[in-house]
């Protein structure tokens, strides 16, 4: 709604990027496997093992973007 609100024209790519974002954000994190798996793989295994978990995916995800940033940067002065 925020999206529509400030551009209504959809001038600028963000809502198609919103987009492709949510295709990998809602199946895992948005009430999907993630949620529904946390308190009973916390209950199986210890919290360290979980931070550990969580930790090393929030790694993942931002070396992940990151290098995104990093080649649309790249490309953008070439």
């Amino acid at each position: 709604m925020l999206l529509r609100a400030v551009g209504l024209e959809s001038e600028t790519c963000t809502t198609q990027a919103f987009g492709y974002k949510q295709l990998l954000h809602e199946p895992i994190m948005g009430g999907g496997l993630w949620t529904a798996m946390a308190l009973t793989l916390l209950y199986k295994f210890d919290w360290g093992i979980m931070l550990i978990i969580s930790v090393s995916s929030l790694a993942l995800w931002v070396v992940a973007a990151l290098f995104i940033i990093l080649r649309n940067r790249r490309a953008a002065q070439q």
